[in-house]
């Protein structure tokens, strides 16, 4: 791992995350809301907002998942991340996050609850340093990472990119 992303890692004190690369929690909203108000079915509550570092060094990926609230990204630092999104009905699309929009990257993007997504580096020798915003907050009952042979068998048209995000 090249020394600046180690450097980064221990001074935002980023731990490894289950869907791939490293992240730190940094804001949890201390006011939440009332599922009722969702129109989502559970008893639970939660958080009006939450936000993270997100991270990925060199050949790591961030695997498909999807999450029951939509998350805004946002680029800080290192190379372009290249999100793959599918939609419900298999629909694909590509996104870049990074900070050349003369190129088409996009500086923050967001992605609508129930899409699914997963991202790489545009530069496998680098990292890339993101936030991630999710309104209302990220608890892991509305993080779904998806198993690669359910994702084959649903969406047999795009076999290359989950072969490489799953």
């Amino acid at each position: 791992m090249k020394k600046a992303a180690e450097r980064i890692i221990r001074k935002l004190q980023l731990i490894p995350h289950i869907e791939g690369g490293y992240f730190k929690e940094i804001y949890k909203s201390p006011r939440t809301i009332n599922c009722d108000d969702l129109k989502i079915n559970s008893s639970e509550k939660y958080n009006l907002m939450t936000t993270i570092y997100y991270m990925l060094v060199e050949e790591q990926v961030s695997k498909f998942h999807f999450l029951d609230f939509d998350e805004t990204l946002l680029f800080h630092a290192g190379s372009p991340l290249v999100f793959h999104l599918i939609d419900q009905s298999g629909n694909y699309s590509r996104v870049v996050l990074g900070p050349d929009v003369e190129k088409g990257q996009y500086p923050q993007f967001t992605v609508k609850a129930g899409i699914l997504f997963g991202g790489e580096l545009m530069d496998k020798e680098s990292f890339g340093l993101i936030s991630c915003i999710v309104s209302p907050g990220f608890e892991y009952d509305i993080f779904h990472l998806i198993p690669k042979e359910e994702l084959l068998s649903r969406f047999p048209d795009h076999e290359e990119i989950i072969l490489r995000l799953s």
